[in-house]
């Protein structure tokens, strides 16, 4: 990254801030400030708003009530999953490189560029016939060319390939400014955050998200969601039998499954086949949760436009859907990260 422009010490205040879409209240009473150098990560369940406070930080949206301001001198640098709708899809990657950086001599843009695969005449491609992987690696290398000191991160790795993946996570751990990131990757998480907030949802209905500053770090907040898992399975009830013909409760045969993985190092490696299938299922989940994120951010598009609620019965439709794709996606998400736990 080009160095950080020097930001005043308070990057980003929340007061007293609320989010809705429409009837739908995603935060209420937000009260935050972000301070200049914090790296961080937002953590919790998919559809309970880390998107929405992404966007909130950035100055992408406004607070229903309340306020969020950014600080002094403050250069954000978005990041969004669905980036490629930001890119202009009629030049090239090589201009829509080069109109990030004007000051840059061509050279080092090729060789930003060679960094995220696009090396040859693959800098001359226009973006509309590029993949969604291909795009979103345009928008990378775009962000790296673009000075910020403040850098919000959503689902950054998403399509990357293990080099691509490797320069960002080069560039961030040398990155002098404040950023904030979403992802699913622990390998990528783990050296960058230094604390972690999670989004917990409330349970009375209609009283939003509650935003809790953990402390520790994010393998901190892993093994506490770890021990939280095993309680929540201690309590189950049904009697499984087991291949031995015995039955158990089920609460000790989860129970079970998860002491070994804290353990896998005394247990015996799965099978090749076995591993082979376990990486199908993940990268088949990956899909189908990467669909369904789409579908559930064109949801809140729809949601978050006051004209929506003039047809009533479709406002009520569209969020019946969205808390159907919040299920969905809970469902896939654990056992995606079952399977991490089992391929690791």
């Amino acid at each position: 990254f080009p160095p950080a422009p020097h930001s005043g010490k308070e990057v980003v205040r929340v007061k007293e801030a609320e989010v809705s879409y429409g009837a739908k209240k995603v935060f209420s009473n937000l009260n935050w400030t972000i301070t200049r150098g914090s790296r961080f990560a937002i953590v919790g369940l998919n559809g309970v708003g880390k998107t929405t406070l992404l966007k909130l930080l950035s100055g992408q949206l406004a607070a229903t009530k309340g306020e969020a301001a950014l600080g002094h001198e403050v250069k954000v640098g978005y990041y969004a999953q669905f980036q490629s709708e930001t890119l202009d899809l009629n030049k090239t990657v090589l201009e829509i490189l080069e109109n990030s950086a004007p000051h840059l001599p061509v050279s080092q843009v090729r060789g930003i560029a060679g960094a995220f695969l696009f090396t040859g005449h693959a800098v001359e491609k226009k973006c509309a016939v590029l993949s969604g992987g291909e795009k979103a690696r345009v928008a990378l290398a775009k962000l790296l060319l673009s000075p910020s000191n403040f850098l919000i991160l959503d689902e950054p790795t998403n399509h990357l390939d293990v080099e691509s993946r490797g320069v960002l996570l080069d560039a961030l751990q040398a990155y002098e400014g404040t950023f904030c990131l979403v992802s699913h990757d622990r390998s990528f998480v783990t050296p960058l955050v230094d604390s972690v907030l999670e989004i917990i949802p409330e349970e009375k209905s209609g009283e939003g998200s509650q935003v809790v500053q953990l402390l520790g770090s994010y393998e901190d907040y892993l093994e506490k969601k770890l021990k939280e898992a095993t309680g929540r399975l201690s309590s189950s009830s049904p009697a499984p039998f087991s291949g031995n013909g015995k039955t158990e409760r089920a609460e000790n045969v989860k129970s079970k499954v998860i002491l070994d993985r804290m353990n896998r190092d005394s247990l015996k490696a799965p099978s090749n086949n076995q591993r082979r299938a376990w990486e199908t299922e993940r990268n088949r989940l990956e899909v189908e949760v990467s669909e369904l994120e789409k579908k559930q951010n064109d949801l809140q598009i729809l949601l978050g436009d006051p004209m929506t609620y003039d047809d009533k019965p479709r406002s009520l439709r569209l969020i019946e859907d969205q808390k159907e794709i919040e299920r969905k996606l809970g469902e896939k998400l654990s056992r995606w990260e079952e399977l991490c736990s089992l391929i690791v």
